[in-house]
């Protein structure tokens, strides 16, 4: 039974760390693993739109 919970809590980190490069992030993609199943928090990673590489590219030109 323990073996059951420790590889949940493995399993829902390894999906949290998966939602660093989403929009979703680590934080919400664990807790929804946590809370739901990691193979539903997997399926929410994986439709989660990424990052965008630059995010303060097109607001950083100075208007003179």
């Amino acid at each position: 039974m323990i073996e059951i919970f420790i590889g949940w809590i493995l399993c829902s980190f390894a999906i949290g760390y998966l939602g660093t490069t989403k929009k979703i992030g680590f934080v919400l993609a664990l807790i929804l693993s946590l809370l739901l199943s990691p193979i539903v928090g997997l399926i929410i990673v994986l439709l989660s739109k990424k990052k965008s590489r630059y995010p303060f590219e097109k607001n950083s030109r100075i208007k003179s």
